[in-house]
């Protein structure tokens, strides 16, 4: 056998010895590099990568998903006391309203206050004389109200007295015109008796008068009233 022979024998390449040294040497150094690019991007590129955007996912679902609380798990109550649930909004208070007064109505309005009445004094209704047409002995209209306040304070002073004096024109027909003065007098003195007024107390009188310039037949014609009180004699 050549020398050629014994070394493809011991090389087993088929090759030179020293071709087969360097093929070994670069395939253990492509062996390495290939490894560790293997370990570097298993080791530091993919988990870099892999990361950033695993990060970004939850980025996104934190601005886009509302972040929900983790449940809290009830803490251990000691045995022998006891735990007071809060007030849900089922169990919650509602709030007061404030009380509306309703307003009154015409059925509870409060009647208006009338004003206080005036009433005339016994010598402010017996100052002026009751008047009566000529002739006649009929009361006019206008002076009854007048005579039946006069009634009225006689019931409430059951002691008062009263003296008419009806007054009549001195002339030629003496009797007639004596009559028609009384008759006036007693005109009132009825409508005071209609009244309930005792006739006692109602003292009737008569008067004729002289006629002159000086007079009028108004003032002729008339007929006059004053209250005596219990302690007066009636003069």
């Amino acid at each position: 056998m050549s020398s050629r022979d014994n070394a493809e024998a011991l090389t087993g390449y088929g090759m030179h010895p020293a071709a087969g040294a360097r093929n070994r040497a670069w395939a253990a150094i492509l062996f390495f590099i290939g490894t560790g690019g293997f370990i570097w991007l298993n080791g530091f590129l993919l988990p870099s990568y892999f990361g950033q955007k695993r990060a970004g996912q939850n980025i996104r679902r934190a601005v886009l998903a509302p972040e929900k609380a983790p449940k809290s798990k009830p803490a251990p109550v000691p045995a022998g006391r006891s735990v007071k649930a809060p007030k849900g909004p089922e169990t919650a208070e509602a709030p007061q309203q404030a009380s509306i007064k309703a307003p009154k109505g015409p059925e509870t309005a409060e009647p208006p206050q009338q004003a206080a009445v005036i009433k005339p004094t016994m010598d402010e209704l017996t100052a002026g004389p009751v008047f009566f047409k000529s002739g006649s002995t009929k009361l006019m209209d206008e002076d009854l109200p007048r005579i039946d306040a006069v009634a009225g304070h006689m019931l409430e002073n059951p002691g008062t007295r009263i003296v008419i004096t009806g007054f009549g024109y001195k002339g030629k027909k003496l009797r007639r015109n004596k009559y028609i003065a009384r008759q006036r007098a007693r005109e009132i003195r009825s409508r005071l008796a209609g009244h309930d007024i005792d006739r006692k107390r109602i003292i009737v009188r008569d008067m004729l008068v002289t006629w002159s310039k000086s007079h009028n037949d108004v003032s002729i014609h008339r007929a006059e009233m004053k209250l005596l009180e219990p302690d007066s004699d009636g003069r």
